[in-house]
């Protein structure tokens, strides 16, 4: 799924460090206030998600949750972080945890969208037909995601369309997904199996993936942009923000 490039994304207003003695002690002090925890098992040690929010704000800003909103936003592509978007409503958390399975996330590659209700309340998207969420942008640079369906197992999300809106808040731009099948095409010699989109967000980066085949028997496709048999593309009209795109192709365990 290749995502568009907003105007003006959210910005980075804190980082928290990986757990360590300091880290643990400066927990306790005003200035971490806004640390999340990971309790759940990612890792052999439990760590600290890196925190960001909306552009101008902080915890205490945050707007509330519409219904079906996105409150976190959840990367796990490498060391995962955390994209803070709302808060649930009537002293509600919104869910951290790293599983899958809390009741309270769709998941996309390697992207966890956390949201305040019980996803088991949502419809099944059909294939092609229905969106499933629907990414909404402000003139003034405010974001929100609302989810709509579930995709059925083993499918992928793509932009099915969008549109401008005018409001009484000003002008709103919507990018509608929808869900497909995964691809069973097989791979052609040559040919990129995985495309890698890398923007860097100080002091993360924001890695989208998009499979576009299916290696032959006894080959694979990277799962990350830099493992071997991944290029970086040439691009002479990088976009400003340092995007830059990787392509990655089959290949042996064997180097």
């Amino acid at each position: 799924m290749m995502l568009p490039v907003y105007p003006g994304p959210l910005a980075v207003l804190l980082l928290v460090g990986i757990a360590s003695p300091v880290a643990m002690a400066a927990a306790t002090t005003p200035t971490a206030k806004n640390i999340v925890k990971v309790t759940d098992k990612f890792s052999k040690s439990s760590s600290f998600l890196k925190i960001l929010y909306p552009q101008g704000m902080g915890e205490s800003e945050i707007p509330q949750c519409d219904q079906w909103s996105v409150c976190n936003r959840l990367d796990t592509y490498s060391r995962p972080w955390v994209e803070r978007l709302c808060t649930c409503r009537n002293g509600q958390t919104c869910s951290t945890s790293l599983r899958p399975d809390d009741g309270h996330t769709l998941v996309d590659k390697a992207r966890q969208y956390k949201v305040c209700e019980s996803v088991d309340h949502l419809p099944t998207c059909r294939f092609f037909k229905d969106i499933t969420w629907t990414h909404i942008m402000t003139s003034d640079k405010k974001f929100q995601q609302k989810i709509h369906c579930k995709c059925p197992e083993n499918s992928t999300t793509y932009i099915s369309g969008h549109d401008v809106r005018t409001t009484t808040q000003g002008l709103k731009y919507y990018f509608h997904f929808s869900c497909s099948p995964e691809s069973g095409m097989r791979c052609r010699r040559k040919e990129p199996c995985r495309l890698f989109t890398v923007r860097k967000r100080f002091p993360v980066e924001e890695v989208t993936t998009s499979t576009l085949c299916r290696c032959p028997p006894k080959t694979s496709c990277p799962a990350h942009h830099t493992e071997p048999y991944v290029l970086a593309d040439f691009d002479a009209n990088r976009p400003r923000d340092g995007t830059r795109t990787y392509s990655g192709f089959c290949g042996t365990s064997e180097l």
